[in-house]
């Protein structure tokens, strides 16, 4: 295991804990950027943050094997 490795596992860990337990964080976020560029005005619904929820679960699961495994 390089610090690498663990330095990108630790970060993905930790972007995924804040997209479960705040996903309106990483939704502003995205939503800023699509703004920005875009001009969208869209507002995020419940199942915004529910599927924001599942690809942090996702992230930790990456970050977790990235960090154990790699």
């Amino acid at each position: 295991m390089t610090l690498i490795n663990t330095v990108i596992g630790i970060v993905v860990i930790i972007v995924g804990f804040i997209g479960i337990l705040k996903p309106e964080v990483l939704l502003n976020l995205q939503l800023s950027g699509q703004r920005k560029m875009w001009g969208l005005k869209v507002k995020p619904t419940k199942q915004s943050y529910a599927t924001m929820r599942v690809v942090s679960v996702v992230f930790v699961i990456i970050g977790i094997v990235v960090l154990f495994l790699f």
